[in-house]
């Protein structure tokens, strides 16, 4: 740890459009997902030579040259004998001498050892030395990437065992209990040199982690959805949580909430410290500046770091074990869908319906990682999702009548042929004029409208009809029209359950937002059937 001294498309396309290989989808509300075979091929063709490569370098079968307890709890004895490995066997690390040199060299044995592909990634470090980092990867299901960050310099005199010999030692045990294992995630163990200062300039560190996010290529850092850093774990009376507080906060409450959960090994109570100062205390800064959710965590406050006191002799065990069981069982447990979103919190209310449909491949967030609940979507984008959950047949031969879509691309199912697919199957009609307005904004109303045909058309025996008199909650906005009867249907079949309707705000002729239409097409799905099993 670093520390300072003392302390769309065709027609009215928006500008904003993101194009995936030849389809563009608009970027206010890219929803609708390729299947999952699709997407998973779409971004591992986006992704830059730093996840790309690496996914493919350890495609072969792990080795299985050094036994690991991978099934099982955290195993500390292991993880602090790579401890006194490295802090016994090669001493002090200073940043760019031999005995960095020495520890990146014996980093590579030891991740050889365990059956993974490690490499090197050299850079400057402004003095006239060079330092590298240490990267392995562990694939996934999926290409969206977790990092596990530990600085494996220390600050002369120090021989660094806790600061950050037991960061390095838990990560190295962890990647060896993970090696076997099916992860949602593909996760990249990071051992990055030069964390600490190389000299009296308080900003002249971090200098692994800050040359591996400005490698990164625009695809890698969004497929980059969170990274954790440990750092210091092995003595001290406090378990914290740090961030700068100037990026997302998501993985810091991620964190917490897992801490808490009934049966998690980390025993101890973690709770949050912010970083003072402009700078980061480990290299969690790089990342949680590029906007990538990030986090580090610790035990304080050791009174031996960066002095000649800090060998294994002053480490506390059970602080490792603590740390190292939360990370292990994080990362051993954690979905993409929880990573994809750093701007839906544990706690938003559309959160499991977001999740879920992310998991089924129906909604996508955008190329920052942020979901954007509260901004509202496109008719056409309604249509196409509607389409999909519904188990719609859609193909180029399809025609649409409506005349404001534009002309149709032979190369893209989407918009017309998809309208055209909604349209046949009785989900949407369209305006008085014949227009369909596919870039207009749904209101709550066509939403609802546009759903509830879609139960009736998929799976018209899970429709019950409102009882003779039911009034709804939109009945003295809506009335008897063809709305207020299908949100009478949709109140009395659950569609609505989780959408509030009886507030200020929820004006059935405003646009839809994008965590309600989720919540709204959560509830079809589960009342239609249409969810994986």
């Amino acid at each position: 740890m670093s520390r300072r001294k003392c302390e769309r498309m065709t027609g009215p396309q928006p500008a904003d459009a993101l194009r995936i290989g030849a389809t563009p989808f608009p970027k206010r509300f890219p929803l609708f997902a390729p299947p999952a075979l699709l997407l998973l091929a779409a971004l591992m063709t986006l992704a830059g030579p730093l996840i790309s490569t690496a996914l493919s370098a350890t495609a072969a079968p792990f080795g299985t040259s050094a036994a690991a307890n991978t099934a099982g709890p955290f195993d500390v004895d292991a993880a602090l004998t790579y401890t006194a490995q490295l802090t016994d066997g090669i001493g002090i690390r200073r940043a760019g001498a031999e005995g960095e040199s020495r520890a990146g060299d014996w980093l590579v044995d030891r991740l050889s050892a365990l059956g993974y592909r490690p490499r090197f990634q050299g850079f400057p470090l402004g003095n006239g030395l060079t330092s590298r980092n240490v990267l392995a990867t562990l694939p996934g299901r999926n290409p969206d990437v977790l990092v596990l960050g530990a600085h494996y310099d220390s600050k002369s005199p120090s021989p660094g065992a806790n600061d950050n010999g037991t960061g390095v030692g838990a990560l190295l045990q962890i990647a060896a209990q993970l090696r076997d294992q099916p992860l949602d995630v593909t996760l990249i163990f990071a051992f990055f040199g030069a964390e600490e200062t190389i000299d009296s300039n308080p900003d002249h560190h971090h200098y692994g982690s800050r040359h591996y996010v400005a490698s990164m290529s625009a695809a890698e850092r969004s497929l980059t959805r969170a990274m954790i850093s440990v750092d210091m774990i092995g003595y001290g009376t406090e378990f914290r949580v740090r961030t700068m507080g100037k990026g997302p906060q998501s993985l810091r409450d991620k964190l917490l909430a897992f801490a808490e959960k009934p049966g998690t090994a980390a025993t101890a109570p973690l709770t949050y410290l912010r970083d003072p100062g402009r700078t980061g205390w480990s290299d969690h800064e790089a990342f949680e500046l590029a906007g990538i959710p990030a986090a580090w965590l610790e035990w304080r406050d050791d009174p031996f770091y960066h002095t000649s006191k800090d060998t294994t002799a002053h480490l506390q065990p059970d602080r490792v074990q603590t740390a190292g069981s939360l990370v292990l069982e994080f990362a051993r447990g954690v979905t993409v869908t929880a990573l994809r979103f750093h701007d839906v919190a544990p706690e938003h209310p559309y959160r499991d319906a977001i999740e879920g449909l992310s998991a089924e491949g129906t909604v996508a967030g955008y190329a920052d990682n942020t979901f954007r609940p509260a901004n509202p979507l496109y008719r056409a984008q309604m249509a196409k999702m509607l389409v999909g959950i519904s188990g719609g047949a859609v193909a180029e031969s399809l025609v649409s009548t409506f005349p404001d879509l534009g002309p149709d691309r032979l190369d893209d199912l989407y918009p017309h042929d998809f309208v055209a697919a909604a349209r046949r199957d009785g989900l949407i009609r369209g305006y008085a004029d014949g227009r369909f307005g596919p870039w207009d904004d749904v209101t709550r109303a066509q939403a609802v409208t546009m759903v509830v045909r879609a139960a009736e058309t998929t799976a018209p025996d899970t429709i019950d009809q409102p009882p003779a008199g039911y009034s709804s909650a939109w009945a003295r906005t809506l009335g008897a029209s063809e709305h207020g009867l299908n949100a009478a249907k949709a109140e009395v079949n659950g569609l609505l359950e989780g959408i509030p309707t009886t507030t200020a705000a929820a004006d059935p002729y405003a646009p839809m937002a994008r965590g309600e239409a989720a919540q709204l097409l959560w509830n079809l799905a589960h009342l239609i059937g249409s969810l994986a099993e």
